[in-house]
């Protein structure tokens, strides 16, 4: 009877640790009116920029695993496993499958809380085991504060800022069990909760992963410190019984994690292409961490979000104040804290826990591991019993905490304001007061506890999360209107074909619709792709590398060559008016789609779709001219129509170019933030602008950040051509010969003084060549072209190849793909410096088939395959030795 009651307290602590967060949020979401108690939902920043697509491409794919490989809408092409590993490994994102691609804020809303409430679950198993004590009346006192100790791990300011990027969740609710392992591998148990534990840490999310790993170092260094100073057990004994098992142990856990790890990796150079130097340089005044242990604060993201609770920090006095914890055992624990704190601090260290890097935006990402160990402090505090507190201790610690919170305050008033202060200085002093009464008014004290735990992390959520995302009802009209444009087209599962778009949601449109695109905001996007799209003159972001964006297109001729068959239109202030309430932050910008022998086949309810004849296949029969081996290199300075002409050039083996020059007049404006310009159109046909950008101003192209610029032709608004750094080749439409055109390019704010002294570029294009050389290649196309994410063939008969020898492919170089001709393996060889291309040998009819498997994943496979071999050898001789013993 006894152990049903102690199994049916347990299993309400487990719920109350899981439903409370949740419960908090809830509230937070119905204050701000945020689904489900309003029409928007917390999908912000990142999540609606890019993995809301990412989530709606797994949906959609999840049946065809080699279609988690690669994936013809990432950009032009690109290897999916990376974001595959990255993002969506996560089990919980199976719950996407239950909801329509309309609904998926809804199913990701759900997922966000569920992983809120796992916090609690695995933090409040970690402090069961962790914090065993000895006195019994403290048990069950420790028990149901660690329940508060849990719910504070997963309400922690952490998990408030950075709910958002959900696929680090995962890894940080295994990390208490990973840290469970570890300590049971010190208490000389089997080391099974830890390999498994550290395995899925790192197969859910590596770069998070790989942050757990260091603070098991970090965590193993202090408990063997500790355990020397409260037990009395040398530090060589220790070692003796736990190094070599952890050792073992986390070499096989890391390397059963080795499938998806290494192509992982692999698949994403652009995040580690910056040599790492140690810098003793500091980030910010060491001071200014401790405005992040207050409740309430809206800090710049420069500084990590630490906050853990008043509870915590109320413990950690009571452990730094309690005589029954040693000096040693004070110091140990404040070096580490120390230590931690400094290493978010200089930039060397810094840039260590995060892969050896500095982050791309969202600082501080292993800020959950500071929190994490501040609480453990909090629980052995509980363990040494220091609950007991006299008044004249409870009267010093509340002078103390209030005299320096004052003082911080005085030193940072724009942070640390009067309300925050009275706020936070409520919450210490009644948590403090109900430990103090804790023994005399149990129920009382506990249930007060509660509330100003609820208070308190309720409070902090409702300060720091930024949750007005989208509106689903928009969100979902949106799609639906998108989804039934598409459904007017052919399919491009078996018509290899790409759309272009003149509005979009976000850059990943592509994925979230499942078409084949041009526009893409992959934090992991390949440089070469981005540099080689910013070379053929689409638009894309100049500082951060990241984006690419169809817009208007670049030119009829660069279309066609990458396929674009179909562009659908729509400039009505009604879809702009629903693509700002359905999440567009990094959408086009174009107002018009301007290009040459562009067809109309369907208009209904303002989308205008058309269809482009000339846009060729995925593969090619080009002039040799095309094989390269240089690297594509960006140069926002240099006019993309030299390179342009180059490519026309070498695909159609010719020497005339199709691009040349107008010469651009500047004309006087004497307004603010206008600059005026004339164009004498020479000979009719099809021109295009372009703004070089390097350059512009001392601080370097930076100062775009801030510039809004939109173009005028002949007094009518045309397109806006540089928002957030990005930029492109605009047409500017078909012109007679002997017309004048005026250009205007006009901002909204003059940030930019020197922008006077751009010189802008307009070209004419040669259309009616380009299109005759287009059918050329177009009537000599390959034959039985068959495409798949796994497979692409085709047959070459022998007479094809007289004149042209080289199949191009308009897909980027990656040597994940491997080309055989009739069952011989040849080589893959790059053209324009950034394509693939195969050059058929035979004499005959050619049978050419290109297989993809991401790049790592076979030696991850082979690793994965030998760690679990050394596992079962491990868990054999463990099990051996342990029987024997």
């Amino acid at each position: 009877m006894r152990k049903s009651r102690k199994s049916g307290r347990t299993i309400i602590e487990y719920l109350s640790a899981f439903a409370l967060p949740i419960l908090i949020m809830l509230l937070v979401f119905c204050i701000k009116g945020v689904f489900p108690f309003g029409g928007r939902t917390p999908i912000t920043s990142d999540l609606n920029n890019q993995y809301i697509s990412f989530f709606a491409y797994f949906k959609n794919h999840i049946n065809n695993l080699h279609d988690l490989f690669y994936s013809f809408s990432l950009s032009i092409g690109g290897n999916f496993f990376g974001i595959f590993t990255y993002y969506l490994i996560s089990p919980l994102n199976l719950l996407v499958l239950l909801l329509p691609v309309a609904k998926l804020p809804i199913a990701i809303t759900i997922i966000m809380l569920i992983k809120t409430g796992l916090l609690g679950v695995s933090m409040l198993y970690y402090l069961e085991y962790h914090s065993k004590v000895q006195q019994s009346e403290v048990v069950e006192l420790s028990a149901q504060l660690n329940v508060f100790l849990a719910i504070s791990f997963a309400l922690m300011s952490y998990q408030i800022g950075y709910m958002t990027n959900l696929m680090w969740t995962d890894t940080i609710i295994l990390l208490p069990i990973v840290i469970l392992g570890l300590e049971k591998i010190m208490h000389d148990e089997r080391p099974y909760v830890y390999i498994a534990a550290l395995f899925f840490a790192i197969l859910f999310n590596y770069y998070i992963g790989f942050m757990v790993c260091l603070f098991v170092a970090i965590y193993y260094v202090y408990q063997l410190l500790l355990n020397k100073f409260k037990l009395n057990i040398t530090i060589r004994e220790q070692l003796r019984g736990s190094f070599f098992k952890l050792l073992i142990s986390s070499v096989v856990g890391v390397g059963l994690s080795a499938i998806t790890l290494l192509p992982g990796l692999r698949s994403v150079p652009s995040l580690k292409s910056n040599s790492y130097h140690f810098q003793l340089a500091g980030r910010f005044q060491p001071l200014d961490l401790f405005h992040q242990f207050y409740s309430g604060i809206q800090a710049d993201q420069l500084y990590p979000y630490f906050y853990g609770g008043m509870l915590a920090i109320v413990l950690c006095f009571l452990y730094f104040a309690s005589k029954k914890i040693t000096l040693p055992e004070k110091i140990t624990s404040a070096g580490f804290l120390s230590l931690l704190l400094m290493s978010q601090i200089i930039e060397g260290t810094y840039q260590m826990w995060h892969g050896f890097n500095s982050p791309n935006g969202m600082a501080n990402r292993n800020a959950f591991l500071f929190t994490f160990f501040l609480i453990v402090v909090a629980v052995e505090a509980l363990s040494a019993g220091v609950l007991k507190l006299t008044l004249k201790q409870l009267t010093n610690l509340v002078l103390i905490y209030t005299l320096s919170t004052f003082v911080l305050g005085k030193f940072s008033s724009d942070i640390l304001t009067v309300p925050v202060i009275i706020v936070n200085l409520a919450l210490f002093v009644g948590t403090i007061t109900s430990i103090y009464y804790l023994k005399a008014f149990k129920s009382v004290s506990l249930l007060i506890l509660l509330i100003l735990v609820s208070v308190d992390l309720g409070f902090n959520a409702y300060r720091q999360s930024y949750v007005i995302g989208i509106q689903t009802k928009s969100f979902t009209k949106y799609t639906n209107q998108v989804n039934a444009v598409l459904k007017q087209l052919p399919d491009n599962q078996r018509n290899f074909y790409r759309i272009g778009t003149t509005f979009e949601r976000s850059n990943d449109d592509p994925l979230l619709f499942d078409y084949y695109g041009l526009s893409n905001y992959n934090s992991a996007e390949s440089p070469e792709t981005i540099n080689f799209l910013q070379k053929l003159g689409y638009f894309q972001n100049h500082n951060w590398w990241r984006w690419t964006n169809f817009n208007n297109g670049s030119t009829f001729m660069t279309d066609s060559l990458l396929g674009v068959k179909y562009v659908i239109h729509n400039n009505s202030r009604s879809l702009q008016t629903l693509l700002n309430e359905a999440g567009s932050q990094l959408g086009g910008y174009n107002l018009n789609y301007i290009a040459p022998y562009r067809n109309n086949i369907y208009t209904h309810s303002g989308y205008t779709v058309y269809q482009n004849k000339y846009a060729l296949s995925l593969t090619n029969l080009v002039s040799n001219r095309v094989l390269s081996a240089d690297e594509i290199h960006r140069d926002t300075s240099a006019s993309p129509f030299k390179y342009l002409n180059q490519v026309f050039n070498q695909v159609t083996d010719t020497t005339t170019p199709i691009y040349r020059a107008i010469p651009v007049t500047t004309t006087d404006s004497k307004q603010a933030g206008r600059y005026d310009y004339q164009v004498q159109v020479n000979k009719t046909g099809q021109l295009y602008f372009y703004l070089p950008t390097s350059n512009i101003t001392k601080n370097g192209i930076d100062d775009l950040q801030d510039l809004n610029t939109e173009l005028y032709v002949n007094g009518r608004r045309l397109s806006k051509i540089n928002v957030q750094q990005q930029n492109g080749i605009t047409a500017l439409g078909d012109f007679k010969a002997g017309q004048a055109v005026d250009l205007s390019i006009r901002t909204e704010n003059n940030t930019v003084d020197e922008i006077n002294a751009l010189k802008p570029l307009v070209y004419r294009e040669d259309s009616a060549k380009v299109a005759a050389e287009l059918i050329k290649i177009k009537q000599n196309k390959v034959q039985q072209l068959k495409v798949s994410a796994s497979e692409i063939s085709f047959v070459v008969k022998a007479d094809q190849t007289k004149e042209r020898q080289t199949v191009m492919l308009s897909l980027p170089y990656d040597t994940g793909w491997q080309a055989f001709e009739n069952g011989r393996q040849i080589k893959i060889k790059r053209a324009l410096d950034g394509l693939m291309a195969v050059q058929p040998t035979g004499n005959t009819t050619n049978c050419i088939v290109l297989k993809y498997i991401p790049a790592g994943l076979k030696l991850g496979t082979l690793v994965t395959i030998g760690s679990l071999a050394i596992l079962i050898t491990y868990v054999g001789w463990l099990e051996f030795k342990q029987r024997r013993s």
